[in-house]
């Protein structure tokens, strides 16, 4: 069933989704966010729900985009085609109502605004503020905590990676790596995977001081001297928490940078025929060679620094 979700931000709109599908007993790893740009329309969809079903579907409302001349008539062609697709293919589908469900976090910019749209089978509705769809509407609840009307696409980002790595490690049928979709101006974008996983250790890198300060608020049984002491601790992590952050992402700059210039020197050899030529050089072999060697660095200055503090 998964969970999908959508926020209306200042600046644009931040869709995202996880990218487990189960089957029985079996797992697989599939593309839940789907995006199209067309003649000054720009589409996003995150499905959560029957998979064979949503893909369908999603085919279905790309295909009414493209074919629907005036923009007017836009919205009309997408409900048209939520209802004609539950009369027909979902009707005629071999399983049980429960297993039929489809539901659509939709991200829509024609020529004004772009605006959030939400599907539950035929019904069709503009959200103002935000959806969660999928079993993981259960952590509907952090959502509401954290969201704030009007507030910046960055923070509705950070949302989003906080509420896809709540519900992967405590809601069943969610897992797989976050996928996260922006809108703004008119273009479409899918955050890197390197960005979304580092990002996505925020929350849980703060949570436990976060909780320690809260609780102690109110305790009027510790000194302010602990309590200081408390906060001091919370404000020294958070600035760890930034310089990491910040690290971080200049460290994943530089290796999708690397990634992008392997892809070009790849792009003639295709599948499994690359391995069949010669091996790369074992400098070459992974892209995480330079952590390794930082840490070597490290390491070698540290005993170097130990050693002369041993020496009279």
């Amino acid at each position: 069933m998964t969970i999908a979700a959508g926020f209306v931000c200042r600046d644009g709109l931040v869709l995202f989704a996880d990218t487990e599908e189960q089957e029985g007993y079996t797992k697989t790893s599939v593309e839940k966010i789907r995006t199209t740009e067309d003649d000054g329309r720009s589409f996003v969809i995150a499905n959560a729900g029957n998979g064979y079903l949503a893909d369908s579907l999603v085919d279905r409302l790309f295909d009414a985009l493209a074919s629907t001349k005036k923009e007017k008539d836009v919205l009309p062609a997408i409900r048209t085609t939520l209802i004609d697709f539950h009369r027909n293919e979902v009707a005629l589908y071999p399983c049980d109502d429960s297993g039929k469900r489809v539901g659509l976090v939709m991200g829509l910019q024609l020529s004004g605004d772009p605006m959030l749209l939400h599907s539950d089978a035929t019904a069709l509705r503009r959200v103002r503020e935000f959806a969660v769809i999928g079993y993981g509407a259960e952590l509907k609840y952090l959502a509401q905590q954290l969201y704030r009307r009007n507030m910046p696409l960055k923070h509705g980002v950070l949302i989003a990676m906080h509420l896809a790595r709540m519900a992967r490690e405590y809601v069943q049928g969610c897992g797989g790596e976050s996928r996260v979709a922006t809108l703004s101006n008119h273009k479409t974008e899918i955050l890197h995977k390197f960005d979304v996983w580092a990002d996505e250790q925020l929350f849980s890198a703060l949570s436990d001081v976060y909780r320690a300060v809260l609780l102690s608020i109110p305790d009027c049984d510790i000194s302010e001297e602990a309590f200081e002491n408390c906060v001091n601790w919370f404000v020294e992590k958070a600035w760890k928490a930034r310089s990491d952050m910040v690290q971080g992402r200049e460290f994943n700059k530089e290796i999708k940078e690397k990634i992008a210039a392997a892809d070009v020197a790849e792009k003639d050899r295709f599948g499994i025929e690359r391995f069949y030529e010669s091996a790369p050089k074992p400098a070459d072999w992974n892209i995480m060679d330079r952590r390794r060697r930082l840490k070597k660095t490290k390491t070698l200055a540290s005993l170097a620094s130990g050693k002369s503090k041993d020496q009279p």
